[in-house]
C-alpha cells in the first residue's frame, strides 16, 4: 500500500490524475483488506484522495471522501492531531469552491482553533490557514474582517519565516486584492508590487502563482486608470490561467471585465470632451 501510494504521488506530480486516483483507491483497499479500517494509513490515504478529487473538479466525491477522512482521523489519530486540522481546512476550501461560504468558514475556524491548541499562536501553518480564511472572508464581502485576518497571517509570518517566503507572497496578494476591492487601490498597488516581485524571484513568469498575483496587480492599475500598463498584465495572466476553472481564473475574468468597463468609460468621456471642443 505504501509503495502504491508513493507511485500515486509521482503520477500526480506528472499530471496523471485519473491514474493517481486509481492507485490511491487501490492503496485504501489494500489497507482495508489487510489491516482493517482503523489503520493510521487509512486516515492519510483518504485525505490524499479527497484533495485529489477536489483537484479533478469532482466536488461531490471530494466532499464525501474528506468527510470520511475527518471521521477516520478523529477515530484513529484522535482529536488533537495535525492531520485533522489539515483535513478540516481541505474541506473548508472545498466548500468555498462550491459556494457554501458559511460551511467553509466553520471548518476553517475549527482548524484554526485546533492549530492554536496544538502549536500556539505563531506556527506558520496558522498563518497559512488565516490566509485561506482571509480569502473566504473577501469572497463573503467582509472586507474589514478579511484585511484584519490577512494582516494577522503576515504578522505570524514575520516572526517565523524568511522575508521572501512564498507564504508571505500569497498573503500579500490577497491583502492587495482586498485593498483593491475596498476602494484603496493605491495601497493595493504598493502591496501587490512587493508580492509580484517575490513571486518572480522564485517562479518563471508563466507560473500560475505569478499569474494570480499579476492579475491582482493589473486590477490595481486598472482601478487607478493606468490602462496601458494594466491591459497586458490582465490579458497575459488570463492566458496562463485559462485552463484552470478555479478562483484565480474567475478573478482574472472579473478583473478583465472591470478593465473593459473602466477603460471604455474613460474613452467615452474623452470623446465627449472632444466633441464639446469641436
Amino acid at each position: 500500500a505504501e509503495a502504491v501510494s508513493s507511485l500515486a504521488r509521482v503520477l500526480q506530480v506528472r499530471g496523471d490524475l485519473d491514474q493517481t486516483e486509481s492507485l490511491l483507491l487501490e492503496a485504501i483497499d489494500i489497507i482495508n483488506t489487510s489491516q482493517g479500517p482503523d489503520h493510521p494509513y487509512m486516515a492519510y490515504y483518504l485525505q490524499n484522495l479527497g484533495v485529489l478529487q477536489r483537484s479533478k473538479g469532482d466536488f461531490d466525491a471530494a466532499e464525501e471522501t474528506l468527510q470520511s477522512a475527518i471521521e477516520a482521523i478523529r477515530r484513529i489519530l484522535g482529536e488533537k492531531h495535525d492531520l485533522l486540522a489539515v483535513a478540516l481546512v481541505d474541506q473548508g476550501r472545498l466548500l468555498h469552491m462550491k459556494g457554501d461560504y458559511d460551511g467553509a468558514e466553520r471548518f476553517v475556524r475549527e482548524a484554526l482553533d485546533l492549530g492554536v491548541e496544538i502549536h500556539g499562536t505563531s506556527h506558520p501553518r496558522l498563518g497559512l490557514h488565516k490566509t485561506i480564511l482571509g480569502m473566504l472572508l473577501h469572497d463573503k464581502l467582509e472586507f474589514a474582517n478579511a484585511e484584519a485576518t490577512l494582516r494577522e497571517a503576515l504578522s505570524i509570518y514575520e516572526q517565523v519565516l524568511d522575508d521572501d517566503h512564498q507564504y508571505i507572497a500569497s498573503a500579500l496578494t490577497e491583502l492587495g486584492a482586498v485593498l483593491n476591492t475596498s476602494g484603496r487601490a493605491e495601497e493595493g498597488l504598493e502591496t501587490l508590487e512587493r508580492a509580484l516581485q517575490m513571486r518572480l524571484n522564485d517562479y518563471p513568469p508563466e507560473h500560475v502563482l505569478v499569474a494570480g498575483t499579476q492579475i491582482e496587480y493589473g486590477d490595481a492599475l486598472s482601478r487607478l486608470g493606468r490602462f496601458d500598463q494594466a491591459e497586458p498584465l490582465l490579458n497575459g495572466g488570463l492566458v496562463i490561467l485559462a485552463d484552470r476553472a478555479d478562483r484565480r481564473y474567475r478573478r482574472a475574468v472579473a478583473a478583465l471585465e472591470r478593465f473593459q468597463v473602466l477603460s471604455e468609460g474613460t474613452d467615452q468621456a474623452r470623446e465627449a470632451r472632444n466633441s464639446e471642443e469641436l
